[in-house]
């Protein structure tokens, strides 16, 4: 297995490094979100949505979303953990569904960490807006 991994590793690192200028973070995020929608190998299409968590870029949550019924339980353990990490509400259903419905037991308590994680992000969210206007007040 750890061939397999470095050998993809290698074919993600050659692909991007072999083009001709460094790619600008709009390149390189779509070049994640690109990977994880079609790829066709399991193990590259779970990097990337590793990776697509660790950038933080939430243009990403639309195909993180669409990951979460990928054929493979490994790119949806990684969708529900990068979605967690991205903290974006408009990711909850679909959250709530593969905590509930999603045939793989990691990737329901995934999920489930993933829904702590945005409602904790959005409290806090919510208090720092509270703080902020009280301070705003005359």
């Amino acid at each position: 297995m750890s061939f397999i991994f470095v050998l993809a590793s290698i074919l993600i690192s050659t692909n991007v490094l072999s083009q001709t200028s460094t790619p600008t973070p709009d390149e390189h995020i779509q070049y994640w979100i690109t990977t994880v929608q079609g790829h066709s190998y399991v193990l590259v299409r779970k990097n990337a949505a590793r990776e697509l968590g660790t950038l933080a870029d939430r243009r990403a949550v639309p195909a993180l979303l669409k990951a979460l019924r990928d054929q493979s339980y490994e790119v949806r353990q990684e969708a529900t953990k990068a979605l967690g990490f991205l903290g974006d509400e408009q990711a909850l259903g679909r959250l709530q569904e593969a905590s509930q419905k999603d045939s793989d037991a990691l990737v329901r308590g995934n999920a489930r960490e993933a829904i702590e994680r945005i409602v904790a992000y959005q409290e806090f969210q919510r208090k720092k807006r509270e703080k902020l206007e009280e301070k705003m007040k005359p």
